[in-house]
């Protein structure tokens, strides 16, 4: 910067240098990305979804269809409750809506069904957490909330609504005016909402409350006035009968429970109803939870104008005599009246506690129990009936098989009782065995999850679908089955590694469709006896054969025998040490040999061999660390050869020194190290599931390593890898992320070109996936269309990952190949309008051939242009900036005028296109005066097109990016010639892709 008394300049000196091939560079920019595996994966199921809702608090609605409609409070993808549908049988369960939260949590109330619509409300959740209104159709579409609470206008829907005409009527537990609940109304299209009444819990000027506080219970409907109960508030504070009419006007307290009769000591009506009304000849009947005369609730009757109430029934809850109860306590739920008789529920008390189903007439007389529940069956029914014919239909919000709550049926006179649904809660986690594959039917084992949480034996479809719970164990009858299934017929058989008798595991049978669970062994019977089943069975015949990890006489396992109807149990071998330790993973069977490995972390690590009859035991191969130790995995075999992996692993120091893939053959001999693993995050670690064989090439999984860190140790997320039994090509086709999937423990399942695999945690829920792993090629992205100019150069990329096995085929236009090779680019040198056309390469492996999507390629006839400097200037409006420049600084500059540049929309260019590219030219830009704004240049290359004709002739300059449509050609400018040579400089090509040109004359 130089100042004087008479002018102020202000200049920057801008270097450029001659580097066209940065120039050409920018054309090729984006053709190829960085490959990688590129395999398409898919989770199928994300285990602890629960994707069954759980503890069922509401009425059901039974359709014309003859399904039954349903909410659960709890469960689902999100734990926030369900709405599904059933038939009377059971079958046919269907979720029709998760509850997320935002969309509300929850559904404590039952629905109403009007059409194929099905409203109902959500205690909390929705935008403010004070609960929803919500609808859904009957096939699980159109669902949508009518109603967000703020609190204000009510908070914390806990009853069924009431459906009159378009019209919606509900009650809110809180919220309100005073926080006391309130009486709304709403259409079911979402609109016309208003509160029509809102509870006062306490009167300010006398310390009372009349109307009464906190209604949960549904109301009723008669002519223009609804009917409804609340919980607290009234006179004594034990809640109310109540009236409104529908527009809010005229409400009226009809009654108010006393609880406790300060004359009498005693409570004679009730207190506390939670339950809504039913309504016959101008009498309305109903229950409450505590009060009468035992304290243990009432059935009562009251007239709608609040005359005549009475006591129809006091639950004893416990009788003073006999010590027992025989007709349950705490009704919570409304009555139904067939003729003139009631039907009801307890949620507790009867011969176990666990509630009851009553009926009794409307005269108060005739009381009997129906239904004792005994926690098995169902515990807790703290909903309502509903009648279909001589049936009842009801849910207990815990019990059944998994304590979740079911859906029961019942006849009216007491017989016929049916449990036909009982909620599970977890789906199932933390899978660690392999799957089984029979038609498109995955099986599989979870360690974990279940109604119990002791692991599941579950099938899914190959597709993902129709994922079901066949067992949960429960501890008496297995737990912790770690290893695989085999099929038989249709009997799935395998081992719980704990759980049954004497908690030392079982062997298992099961029908594939998850009925007819048997235990054909518990072991630890003796001292002696093996324990703790290690790995799944192989089956040969009638018989099965498995190992146990522990037991035996030297309690470091053994190899047992057990007939698959559980005759014939008997021990092949037990390991003392010296001949291995704890044998893992499941057996290979060949003829009458069975092969096998034991692993002890590295103490007397051996692979054996025995036969069926337990003769001929052998040790092939003793670990010594160096050669790997701990093969935890199992082993296949091919011919005479055994293939398998070592774990290796030592988590405690982070070395995976001793995790291999080997070979051996079947006599002992040529022990091979295939591949030696060098950790976390290189190419994986720990294989401690066993290996896929296809043709020459081992498929297996880490539990740890790759790219992804998901652990706080960093050890990664585990992979899947290729390895040939040659022990080249050594590959991984997967690195897990955590999101989907982490640490693989189990082997692979190969079925044509598709893998199938689970991983111990990881997913949505951190419990694990079922994933799939095609082995066809994938392309990831195809090469893009682009135009190129006749005789140049251009590149044509695809990623289909970086796995050394795939060739590249090259078509033009379909047919004609053009190239073959390891390539996945294709270089096009010299380009003719013969090329102009669709390209698209087609990808092969071992599996298969996969075909790109197509890419056009344009080749158009070239203009003329070069690169030139475009110097960018900035400053004040209306201001004139001299830009000069000069080939050197140094001694003394000089400076020479390129152009005098007036600002009217800056920023402008000033384009030097006077000499063809130097090695170097520095410019500046300067003003007289002191400028408002100080002015200011940038360098970039502009190109410069040659327009050549007759002196007035017009010409349209167009424009196309070079990558993307190859018709989408955009106008530059109209130019008229003043010369018959005259450059055109487009500046706006500044910060766009690489554009290419064409010239178009103008009539």
């Amino acid at each position: 910067m130089k100042t004087t008394k008479t002018d102020y300049k202000k200049w920057w000196s801008i270097s450029r240098r001659k580097e066209l091939a940065l120039w050409i560079g920018v054309l090729l920019l984006g053709l190829v990305s960085v490959r990688s595996p590129s395999q398409t994966y898919t989770i199928l199921h994300a285990f602890g979804t629960n994707t069954i809702g759980h503890n069922p608090y509401s009425t059901l609605v039974q359709g014309p269809d003859g399904m039954l409609y349903g909410t659960t409070d709890s469960g689902g993808v999100a734990n926030r409750g369900q709405v599904f549908k059933v038939n009377p049988d059971g079958s046919g369960y269907t979720v029709l809506k998760d509850f997320t939260g935002s969309d509300g949590s929850g559904p404590d109330a039952g629905l109403v069904l009007s059409g194929t619509a099905l409203y109902g409300t959500t205690s909390s959740g929705g935008t403010n957490d004070n609960g929803t209104v919500f609808k859904v159709n009957t096939d699980g579409t159109g669902f949508a909330v009518l109603k967000q609470f703020t609190g204000y206008d009510g908070a914390n829907p806990y009853a069924k609504l009431m459906l009159s005409g378009a019209m919606l009527y509900g009650i809110t537990a809180y919220g309100g005016y005073s926080d006391a609940g309130t009486v709304f109304k709403i259409n079911t299209d979402g609109s016309s909402f208003a509160n029509l009444y809102s509870f006062t819990a306490r009167d300010p000027d006398t310390g009372t409350n009349n109307d009464g506080a906190n209604p949960v219970a549904e109301l009723i409907l008669s002519g223009d006035i609804l009917y409804g109960t609340t919980e607290c508030g009234g006179c004594y504070g034990c809640g109310t009968v109540f009236a409104v009419n529908t527009d809010g006007s005229s409400f009226t307290n009809l009654y108010s429970f006393t609880a406790y009769d300060p004359d009498t000591g005693t409570n004679n009506d009730g207190a506390n109803p939670v339950a809504g009304l039913i309504l016959s000849d101008n009498i309305l009947y109903g229950t409450t939870e505590y009060g009468g005369i035992y304290g243990y609730g009432t059935v009562f009757a009251v007239y709608t104008d609040g005359s005549s109430f009475t006591n129809l029934y006091s639950f004893t809850a416990c009788d003073p005599d006999t010590g027992t109860n025989n007709d349950g306590a705490n009704p919570v739920a409304g009555l139904i009246l067939s003729g003139d008789v009631l039907y009801g529920t307890t949620e507790y008390g009867g011969n176990y506690g666990y509630g009851t189903v009553f009926t009794i007439n409307t005269n108060g007389c005739g009381f009997a129990v129906l239904r004792n529940f005994t926690g098995s069956d169902g515990a807790h029914p703290a909903a309502g009936l509903v009648l279909s014919g001589a049936k009842l239909y009801g849910t207990t919000c815990d019990g059944g098989y998994f304590d979740h709550g079911t859906v029961f049926a019942i006849n009216t006179d007491g017989s016929g009782f049916t449990m036909t649904v009982s909620f599970r809660g977890h789906d199932g986690g933390y899978p660690t065995g392999n799957l089984l594959l029979s038609g498109t039917n995955l099986f599989g084992t979870t360690s974990g999850g279940g109604g119990y949480d002791y692991g599941t034996v579950f099938r899914i479809n190959t597709d993902g679908s129709g994922y079901e719970a066949l067992k949960d164990f429960n501890g008496s009858d297995g737990e912790w089955p770690n290893g695989g299934l085999v099929l038989s017929g249709a009997t799935l058989y395998g081992t719980t590694s704990g759980g049954g008798t004497n908690g030392n595991g079982t062997v298992f049978a099961i029908n594939a469709r998850g009925n007819g669970y048997i235990v054909l062994h518990n072991f630890g019977v003796t001292p002696d006896d093996a324990a703790g089943p290690s790995g799944g069975v192989v089956l040969s015949g009638d018989t099965l054969y498995g190992t146990t990890g522990s037991g035996g006489g030297f309690g470091k396992g053994t190899v047992f025998k057990i007939n698959t109807d559980g005759s014939g149990y008997a021990v092949l071998k037990e390991f003392d040490g010296s001949d291995g330790w704890g044998p893992q993973g499941t057996l290979v069977l060949s003829g009458t040999t069975l092969f096998g490995a034991t692993s002890s972390s590295g103490i007397s690590d051996t692979i054996f061999k025995i036969n069926t009859d337990g003769s001929g035991f052998a040790v092939l191969k003793e670990f010594d660390g160096s050669d790997g130790w701990y093969p935890n995995g199992g082993l296949v075999l091919s011919g005479t050869t055994l293939y398998g992996t070592t774990a290796g692993e030592d988590f405690a120091s982070g070395k995976y020194v001793g995790a291999t893939v080997f070979s051996i053959d079947i006599d002992g001999s040529g022990y091979t190290l295939l591949h030696k693993f060098f950790g976390a995050p290189l190419d994986g670690a720990s294989p401690l599931g066993g290996l896929a064989l296809s043709g020459n090439s081992l498929y297996g999984t880490t539990v740890v390593g790759g790219c992804y860190g998901y652990d706080p140790s960093d050890f990664g997320a585990g992979t899947v890898f290729r390895v040939n039994t040659d022990g080249s090509g050594y590959y991984l086709l997967k690195q897990f992320t955590g999101d989907d999937g982490c640490w693989p423990f189990a082997g692979l399942l190969l079925d044509g070109t598709m893998l199938y695999g689970t991983t111990y945690n990881g997913g949505t829920t951190n419990c694990g996936v079922v994933f799939k792993l095609s082995l066809l090629p994938s392309v990831s992205t195809p090469p893009p269309s682009q135009t190129v100019e006749l005789e140049s150069s251009t590149l044509l990329g695809v990623n289909a990952g970086d796995d050394p096995t795939l060739t590249y085929l090259w078509f033009c236009n379909g047919t004609n190949l053009i190239s073959c090779g390891a390539d996945n680019c294709l270089l096009i040198t010299n380009a003719d309008f013969s090329l102009s056309g669709t390209f698209t390469v087609v990808v092969t492996n071992a599996f298969g051939a996969v075909t790109s999507a197509p890419a056009m390629l344009n080749v158009i006839p070239a203009v003329e242009r070069r690169p030139v400097p475009g110097v960018k200037v900035m400053g004040e409006i209306g201001s004139s900036l001299n830009v000069e420049y000069t080939e050197s600084l140094s001694p003394a500059p000089n400076w020479l005028t390129l152009d005098i540049v007036n600002l009217t929309n800056p920023p402008q260019y000033c384009v030097d296109a006077s000499t063809t590219l130097l090695s170097q030219r520095f410019y500046r830009a300067w003003q007289m005066g002191t400028p408002s704004i100080v002015p200011s240049l940038s360098l970039t290359f502009v190109p410069a097109i040659t327009l050549t004709g007759n002196i007035g002739d017009s010409m349209r300059l167009d424009c196309i990016n070079q990558f993307g449509p190859t018709d989408a050609w955009m106008t530059l400018d109209t130019v008229t010639l003043t010369n018959t040579s005259q450059l055109y400089f487009d500046t706006s090509t500044v910060g766009q892709p690489a554009r290419l040109y064409r010239i178009v004359p103008v009539p």
